[in-house]
């Protein structure tokens, strides 16, 4: 295809020059008209170069076709030896080759609205290929080149599984935070069967709740076909587990222990989504366990052992998040980890290089620029308040469930980064009524708020003799329920919009029970259930619903957690809401006649969890709850002490 004629590859002559006479110029008798020399030219249209006359190149048709009634076939592209670099007008030269930067060209109105760059020519091509590193002798890749290889799924209908932990799976897994941590288990899937498996068998899992889900939701009659789908795709999942075990177990080529490690963290997150609390925490002891082997031995001055900070980060996460969960739910040995300085030093050491501590008359933080480093340091205190909580645990005498209140000033230097943390992070936060902030930015801001806030609380109730001492962080309960609402929202009207681009069909708005937050018509429900390896809104929310007694502010925590199905490693929002609702029900009905609604609750009647053994995989639960400071293993008489089994 020709140039347009705002770009000419060369100048056509003007309409006095060209060779075509009329019949009032046309020579009498033996008159011959002399014929102007012009240089050999190889162009034309493509009828003219048939029939081996000269043509005048005019646009759109030339004279000869319109002269003889022909159709003028257009004019076929120059060959490249024709013109030299500087010839050619239709882009400037390449950025690498230029001396100097080119100037933006006016704006045109032919059909050519921006600039082509074109190929480099035969010699500049023969020119790169003989300086290119293969003329020279090999070279080493580098640590941090990845290739593709033949190590992803290609049998059966495993790259469909995989695709979908590739597409759809890690943008639920990630939470609110952005992980560099799953970009290297992407690249990891190339080289290393025991990583590639269990990415698979994410995915597999996944595409079985997103099953589950729609025949839940489209279909009113229990179809077979359906339910044998979501039984291949779990079986599928499952599958592919216990090839990612035997990998790690029995593999063809040594594996390293980063690569363990990494497949360690897929794992405990396989048995956390499936709701094995149990596997999942024994998964990160072993993970724990081998970085502290990695840390202390030889292997680490290896290259191939290089433990990545992003994987440290992610492990110690999965750590701190199943410490809060024993915290909560007060699990028997051996499902405890233990966060002792002692016994942790050694794999932790890597976590403390990259954060250290700051020291308790340090100078306040500056302000963070970006989430990941808020979200790092406050890992970091996360961490360290674990240490210290394990440190008192040993030191106190007797089975009381908290410390004695003059215990409060050997954790100064943690409320200190606590408050540090928070002035750090205030700026950050105060972007998220900016228009250029995104939603999933506002999001990520709102969660991070609500976990210092849930720290806070929690830090101080483990000075707390009563549950009366509660009342004075209503405000930050009400906090928290603000951030958990707007949370919801934006996700809510995001899942809204997808549905309206996906099926194109008017959108109906979310019918919520306003008593419990129970949807009363599961179609109506934007929110799909969902699982996140990082924690979110569910253990901030699950402590407004046990420890705030405000009558109102505990129900909307309940509604919140009840708005959507979501699972954040191993925190169930279903099973916290059923967990508020009875303890709300024991504090504030148990004696009908003479309790008044909204009226203040006494220290009497104020409950807490002793205990829960539990299995979210059959939806059973057996909890036990007493009196503040009366653990339910020992003799003496509760009279608050109840037990029950809730069933879901």
């Amino acid at each position: 295809m020709a140039a347009p004629s705002q770009f000419p590859l060369t100048n056509p002559p003007s309409e006095e020059d060209l060779p075509i006479r009329s019949a009032s110029t046309t020579p009498t008798g033996g008159e011959r008209s002399s014929r102007r020399s012009r240089p050999k030219v190889k162009t034309g249209c493509s009828s003219c170069k048939q029939r081996r006359i000269k043509c005048d190149e005019k646009r759109p048709a030339c004279s000869q076709c319109i002269k003889s009634r022909r159709e003028c076939t257009g004019y076929p592209p120059p060959p490249r030896h024709a013109l030299p670099l500087e010839g050619v007008r239709i882009a400037p030269k390449p950025v690498a080759i230029a001396a100097e930067p080119v100037a933006p060209a006016a704006p045109k109105t032919g059909p050519i609205q921006k600039y082509v760059i074109l190929p480099p020519r035969r010699v500049a091509r023969r020119n790169q290929a003989r300086s290119t590193p293969e003329h020279y002798g090999a070279v080493e890749p580098s640590p941090t080149l990845y290739r593709p290889a033949s190590g992803l799924p290609t049998n059966g209908s495993e790259p469909y599984y995989f695709e979908m932990f590739r597409v759809t799976a890690l943008s639920s897994f990630c939470g609110y935070f952005d992980s560099v941590f799953w970009n290297r288990v992407l690249q990891e899937c190339h080289t290393e069967p025991a990583v590639c498996h269990a990415s698979v068998a994410l995915g597999a899992l996944s595409k079985t709740l997103e099953q589950t889900f729609n025949n839940a939701i489209l279909s009113r009659q229990k179809d077979p076909s359906q339910s044998e789908a979501v039984l291949q795709h779990w079986q599928m999942a499952v599958q592919q587990y216990s090839k990612a075990c035997n990998a790690l177990m029995f593999p063809a080529s040594p594996v390293h222990n980063r690569v363990r490690l990494m497949a360690t963290v897929l794992l405990a997150s396989f048995d956390a989504f499936i709701g094995d609390h149990k596997q999942s925490i024994v998964q990160i002891q072993n993970g724990l366990g081998l970085l502290k082997k990695m840390q202390g031995g030889v292997e680490q001055k290896e290259a191939k052992d290089f433990i990545e900070p992003e994987l440290v980060v992610m492990l110690m996460r999965q750590a701190i998040q199943a410490k809060t969960y024993d915290m909560a739910y007060h699990f028997p040995e051996p499902y405890v980890l233990r966060f002792v300085p002692e016994a942790c030093e050694a794999y932790s050491a890597s976590f403390f290089k990259m954060f250290p501590p700051p020291a308790a008359n340090s100078q306040p933080l500056k302000p963070f620029t970006t989430l990941v480093e808020a979200q790092l340091a406050h890992d970091r205190i996360l961490m360290r308040g674990m240490q210290f909580i394990e440190s008192l645990q040993q030191a106190k005498s007797g089975p009381l469930e908290f410390f004695p209140k003059e215990w409060m000033a050997q954790g100064v230097g943690i409320q200190i980064e606590l408050q540090n943390w928070t002035t750090a992070f205030q700026p950050l936060f105060e972007t998220r009524d900016l228009p250029q902030t995104s939603g999933s930015e506002r999001s990520a801001l709102a969660v991070l708020k609500m976990a210092q806030l849930n720290s806070e609380i929690v830090f101080r109730a483990l000075f707390c003799s009563s549950e009366m001492e509660y009342d004075a962080v209503v405000p930050m309960f009400k906090t928290i329920i603000k951030l958990g609402r707007e949370i919801i929202l934006e996700e809510d009207a995001r899942a809204a919009a997808a549905e309206l681009a996906a099926d194109s069909e008017q959108l109906q708005q979310s019918n919520i029970d306003p008593q419990l937050g129970r949807p009363t018509s599961p179609s109506n429900c934007h929110l799909k259930p969902s699982f996140s390896v990082d924690h979110g809104i569910v253990p901030p929310l699950f402590v407004v619903a046990t420890k705030c007694r405000d009558q109102a502010i505990r129900r909307q925590a309940i509604q919140l957690l009840r708005a959507s199905a979501r699972r954040e490693g191993m925190w169930d929002s279903e099973l916290s809401a059923r967990i508020g609702l009875w303890i709300m029900e024991l504090e504030e009905y148990q004696d009908p006649a003479t309790y008044q609604g909204g009226s203040f609750i006494p220290e009497e009647r104020r409950v807490t969890l002793h205990g829960i053994d539990l299995d979210l995989r059959s939806r059973v639960a057996d909890l036990k709850i007493g009196s503040r400071g009366m653990i339910a293993a020992t003799q003496q008489f509760d009279p608050r002490r109840k037990s029950t089994r809730i069933c879901w």
